[in-house]
């Protein structure tokens, strides 16, 4: 969370050897974590000069939900044609198993489970590209959400917007799953950018 708090900003080289170091231990765990968060696009590779950690900014947050808004919707409207009996099963029993989470304060979990629901309904949109393009801007978005999802009243908001988007699915309704849709999405960047100015804010006190 350092380089998305704003920590180590944007622009900060980082070099295996002196991170080993400083953490002692050996270069090999330090490699592979480097290569990974360039994978993810927060940091890029300089050949033979180390890493540059990705400045991020609120604008960027914003391009993601912009992007995904417009994705989902496409997505939703192809589900919500092809989505079988068995996949809404899997919503609902989704939606039990984050609940009984929530209930019993266990939320550690909650990320996976978010992950879960909406990886169903890209399934059901029948589209291989349009599943891959999803999961990518899905799995980016819980690099931002990860650490905050698994707050009580943010597990809370993500339960009921989710109960919301199945019961458009169930009733078959393309408006008020769309409507759902932009909803959840509206409240997950609105969390995102709170915690995001509050752990920037933090980092420099």
């Amino acid at each position: 969370m350092d380089i998305l708090s704003g920590k180590i900003p944007g622009g900060t080289r980082l070099v295996e050897t002196v991170l080993a170091k400083e953490k002692g231990v050996s270069r090999t765990p330090v490699r592979e974590a480097l290569q990974q968060l360039a994978k993810e696009e927060l940091l890029y590779a300089i050949p033979r000069a180390g890493y540059i950690v990705q400045s991020l900014s609120e604008s960027d947050i914003m391009d993601l939900f912009e992007t995904r808004m417009a994705i989902e919707h496409v997505a939703g409207q192809k589900a919500i044609n092809n989505i079988t009996d068995a996949e809404l099963t899997q919503l609902k029993n989704n939606l039990n198993i984050s609940k009984a989470a929530i209930d019993k304060d266990s939320t550690i979990d909650m990320p996976n489970y978010d992950i879960e629901f909406h990886e169903i309904i890209y399934k059901a949109t029948r589209s291989k590209y349009l599943y891959r393009i999803c999961m990518m801007l899905s799995d980016y978005t819980l690099k931002f959400r990860q650490s905050i999802i698994i707050y009580p009243e943010v597990a809370q908001r993500a339960l009921k917007d989710h109960n919301q988007i199945y019961q458009a699915f169930k009733k078959k309704s393309p408006e008020k799953l769309d409507k759902a849709i932009n909803s959840h999405l509206k409240v997950v960047k609105k969390d995102i950018l709170e915690s995001l100015s509050k752990l920037r804010q933090e980092s420099f006190l």
